[in-house]
Order: structure tokens, then sequence, then C-alpha cells
């Protein structure tokens, strides 16, 4: 797992709702949060895009919305398949 930062606006900026930064080798990548819904009062819904892919990301946060879990998926993956995605507020 490679440590991240992701980044929610809040409100769309750019056609993005927010970013995700990660370490790959030596280089910091960078992808886009899209089309973020909320499904239920802490559960949301977004596409990712990056260089290596598209997908889906469903996320519930903390009653607080200081803290999330999710799981991702891509193109060749179904959201059952999907890898975990979490975070915590700085």
């Amino acid at each position: 797992m490679s440590p991240s930062v992701t980044e929610f606006y809040g409100e769309t900026r750019d056609g993005r709702d927010g970013v995700y930064r990660f370490e790959y080798g030596d280089d910091v990548e960078e992808g886009v949060l899209l089309d973020c819904k909320r499904l239920k009062a802490q559960e949301f819904r977004c596409g990712w895009k990056d260089r290596w892919g598209s997908g889906q990301l469903d996320l519930k946060f903390s009653a607080d919305f200081n803290a999330f879990t999710g799981v991702w998926s891509d193109e060749s993956n179904p959201p059952s398949l999907g890898l975990r995605w979490h975070g915590a507020r700085r």
C-alpha cells in the first residue's frame, strides 16, 4: 500500500470533486475524483481517474466526517472485488 493523500473539495472545481496523490517509485502521481454523489447521510459514490485507468469509488464517512473507509474498483474488477481506500483528516 502506498502512502497517499485524498482531498475532497466539497464542491466541483474545474469538473473535479477532489484529487488524490500517491507515491509511485520516485514520483508523486495524481488522480482526480469526479461526479461524486451522496447515496446516504455519510455514503458517497465517486468516479476516479488517473494515468492507469478509471473506475468507481464507494465511500462511507464517520459521523463527524473526519475519517472514511471505502472500496475502489476499475473496468476489470467489479465493486465486489474492489480494493480498500481509507483515510482520516489531518
